[in-house]
């Protein structure tokens, strides 16, 4: 593991997104997001996200874009082949086209990965951070930056160490 500096991640503020407030009519289930935090001072995350689609005969799957981030270096792929997909990226949202329709009592599930700038829930403090994001329902990895460690938290999390290092903490929201 690298040497410590006096680099710190000051707070992890995570919010509950409630359930229901989904702006699209689709439905999900089995949601997973890894957030990958670069340094501080950059404001970017590295966003795996997966989700299965449920919704009977759904032929699209559309990701929310925070109205205050910037996406870039997206990637789209079918869960079950592994085979990328079609998608529209626009300012607000992701549109993904599915492989096939959502079967009935089945699910299409995608893996998205994307690259996020948003300083208002990821910014600078002194020489460490604070990242703040709602999070909806599903399992969360949050792995902080080479050599930061955590300080604060005000949800309950395991705090695990990657392979290379890195600070990793595991959450569920229910």
């Amino acid at each position: 593991m690298p040497a410590m500096t006096n680099r710190f991640l000051w707070a992890i503020a995570l919010c509950v997104l409630l359930a229901g407030a989904a702006s699209h009519a689709q439905t999900r289930t089995d949601e997973y997001t890894r957030y990958e935090l670069q340094p501080p001072g950059t404001s970017a995350v590295k966003i795996t996200y997966e989700a299965s689609a449920i919704t009977e005969g759904a032929r699209t799957f559309t990701n929310d874009i925070a109205p205050t981030a910037r996406v870039s270096d997206i990637v789209v792929h079918d869960m079950m082949t592994g085979q990328p997909l079609k998608f529209v990226a626009s300012a607000r949202s992701i549109a993904v086209t599915l492989a096939r329709p959502v079967p009935q009592r089945g699910q299409g599930r995608v893996r998205i990965e994307k690259t996020v700038v948003d300083a208002k829930a990821y910014t600078r403090v002194g020489d460490g951070g604070t990242f703040t994001v709602p999070l909806g329902a599903g399992r969360h990895d949050l792995v902080l930056p080479p050599g930061y460690e955590l300080t604060a938290c005000n949800i309950p999390v395991r705090v695990l160490a990657e392979d290379d290092g890195r600070t990793k903490l595991d959450l569920m929201n229910v």
